[in-house]
Order: C-alpha cells, then sequence, then structure tokens
C-alpha cells in the first residue's frame, strides 16, 4: 500500500515537471528519487508508530524494559542511556541486587516491562504501558 501510494506521489510529480518543459530524462530520475523518499519516510514513521504501540517505545532512563530477542531473552533491565537518532537504548541488566552489564538493544528487541522488580534489585518501577494508560 505504502509503494503504490509512494509511486502515485512520484507519478503526479513526475506529470507536474513535464507540464512545465523539463526533459524526459530529468522528469524520470526526479520522479524515482521522490518516489523513493516518501515511500522511506511513511515506512520509517509506520515502524516508529508500531514499537510506540506495542512496545512502549520510545524507551526513556529508568524505564525497566523486558528483552524480546537474542541470547538473553526474557531478563529484566533498566534503560541507563538513549541513543539518540539509532532506536537503540543501553540496557543494564538486572543480576540478583545488582545491574552492571551493559549492552546495546534495538528498539524492536525490547518491550516495556510490567513485571515487578526482584526483590532487593532496588529497580524503580516502570512507566505504565500504552494498554495500562488507556484503560485508566
Amino acid at each position: 500500500l505504502f509503494l503504490i501510494v509512494a509511486l502515485l506521489i512520484g507519478l503526479w510529480f513526475a506529470v507536474l515537471l513535464l507540464d512545465q518543459g523539463t526533459s524526459f530524462p530529468v522528469v524520470i530520475l526526479t520522479a524515482a528519487v521522490v518516489t523513493t523518499a516518501v515511500w522511506l519516510a511513511f515506512t520509517i514513521w509506520t515502524w516508529r508508530i508500531w514499537m510506540c504501540l506495542s512496545r512502549g517505545a520510545p524507551f526513556r532512563v529508568g524505564d525497566r524494559v523486558e528483552i524480546t530477542d537474542g541470547p538473553f531473552k526474557g531478563e529484566l533491565g533498566e534503560v541507563r542511556k538513549v541513543c539518540e537518532g539509532r532506536c537503540s537504548v543501553w540496557i543494564a541488566l538486572e543480576r540478583g541486587s545488582v545491574s552492571c552489564e551493559l549492552y546495546l538493544y534495538d528498539w524492536d528487541q525490547l518491550r516495556l516491562s510490567d513485571r515487578p522488580a526482584r526483590p532487593g534489585s532496588g529497580a524503580p518501577p516502570s512507566r505504565p504501558s500504552h494498554q495500562q494508560s488507556e484503560a485508566q
């Protein structure tokens, strides 16, 4: 669907350029660039909206998260640093009462945790997820 919309926008842009007397090779190249840019924008924003609705992203420092992919799948951790522009965060894994090991994870590998902190971990409670916020 996004590709079809992007192609239609590129075609509309090409027709506008042809009406102004622009040469055909320039029209084709410009329409291809516009189509690609529109398709990428649609795709990126759709992915970001999906991450917000399904995972609780964007994550903030101090959020408790559950790892959903990789060797530490199912482990709980705390967001220690947000990598701006990369959709990634540094996570400190909870190991007993200490959280010290830092790992870099992308948003699609994490979910905002609803599980309570382990006893003695000293981790702050997580912010409510979107589903919990809507229920209240």
